[in-house]
């Protein structure tokens, strides 16, 4: 019984290992900073972008945050150059570069009506 239940937690955080829950900010620093302040939703999501730093307006509950959350962010805004939950890293270095698989060039941002 109890090796049944350290499999299943094993299990669990073996699938939750890419993505951080939100409960806590979430933010991203971006590779270059942007020329004016940008908002759109992604996932459902409100990022409020400004300069090189993005946060999460309001964080639906039971929200994940992984790479597909950050791909999703750096196509809208460029590369990412880091993505937290509070404090510390959500993502990890691998992670992260799947993150900025096909980001958006900078330039090409359109600022927040």
């Amino acid at each position: 019984m109890k090796l049944a239940t350290l499999t299943a937690c094993l299990a669990v955080t073996s699938l939750l290992a890419g993505h951080a829950l939100a409960g806590e900010p979430v933010s991203a620093t971006l590779e270059q900073p942007l020329a004016a302040k940008v908002k759109f939703v992604a996932d459902g999501v409100v990022w409020v972008c400004e300069k090189d730093a993005c946060a999460v307006g309001r964080t639906p509950e039971g929200s994940l945050f992984g790479v597909a959350e950050c791909r999703d962010l750096a196509r809208q805004v460029g590369p990412v150059a880091s993505f937290q939950l509070g404090q510390r890293p959500a993502l990890q270095p691998a992670a992260l570069a799947k993150c900025n698989a096909g980001a958006k060039a900078p330039g090409q941002v359109t600022a927040a009506r």
